[in-house]
């Protein structure tokens, strides 16, 4: 059953034959539901000066993602890209966060053991991947040493896996092809598995646009990165819940504080 205001949304799985170049000409990318609605630093209420949305589906080997971004300044990206290549607009980027955790039966929140290794003594799986809206692409691996310990990231990690842009009037895409085998494996019955989608912007505007939303006191979202905490937090990612043959997303949505003491007696707040 879809959530309420648009922040559920299902992608299929495909056994169709496809080449990562952007154009997104297979059939099950012109059959996907777009995932919209991002929000600058993840305020609801801060739209982007340019729209963008991304697109999943899924194979046996690999999870495939597109992201559609708006860009009026298209040509002026094009002429810097002859000129400069891959070192255009570098900090206009697409960034993937994925986070893979299998099932343990049990949790301690003072031990904070879940996050960095579960009761089999596996280490829960967490990576980024960006491509510049010039094609440049970087993956990285975020893990951690021991409880209450911030989270590292280390970009020099490297795995095999596809991207490529292509440049339309108004918009660009990127297209991306991970293999399961390098996110934590595909997610079985009991896995905590979850997806964030990010669009950095500083050649025309500086703006930090997100899928998924909060509003409060306790996070300035501004420069969030999953490096910068302690323990993960689910404004980064939005879970993601296999069937047979489709997969649902469910954006996360946080309008109120969780963490506002609400008094009965008022005299007391202060």
């Amino acid at each position: 059953e879809k959530a309420r205001n648009g922040d559920s949304f299902e992608f299929y799985k495909t056994g169709e034959h496809y080449t990562i170049d952007g154009n997104l000409n297979e059939s099950f990318w012109k059959n996907a539901e777009p995932l919209g609605g991002f929000r600058v630093d993840s305020d609801p209420k801060r739209f982007p000066m340019e729209k963008t949305e991304v697109y999943l589906a899924y194979s046996a080997k690999t999870l495939l993602v597109a992201f559609l971004c708006e860009e009026k300044m298209i040509e002026k990206l094009k002429k810097e890209i002859a000129s400069d290549g891959l070192n255009a607009w570098k900090e206009d980027y697409c960034e993937l966060q994925v986070f893979s955790r299998p099932e343990t039966p049990y949790y301690s929140p003072f031990l904070q053991r879940l996050d960095y290794k579960n009761a089999n003594n596996k280490a829960r799986t967490q990576r980024h991947f960006t491509v510049t809206a010039a094609g440049a692409k970087q993956e990285g691996n975020i893990y951690k040493v021991g409880p209450h310990t911030s989270y590292i990231t280390d970009d020099s990690w490297e795995c095999e896996w596809q991207a490529a842009v292509s440049r339309l009037k108004g918009s660009y895409i990127i297209e991306m092809s991970i293999p399961w085998s390098e996110i934590g494996g595909f997610p079985q019955p009991g896995h905590d598995f979850k997806l964030g989608f990010i669009r950095h912007r500083s050649e025309t505007v500086r703006e930090i646009s997100r899928f998924n939303w909060y509003s409060g006191e306790n996070f300035q979202v501004e420069s969030f990165d999953p490096a910068h905490f302690i323990q993960e937090h689910p404004i980064m990612f939005a879970p993601v819940v296999f069937h047979d043959d489709h997969a649902v997303i469910k954006r996360y949505v946080e309008t109120t504080d969780p963490w506002k003491v609400k008094r009965t007696h008022t005299e007391y707040e202060s």
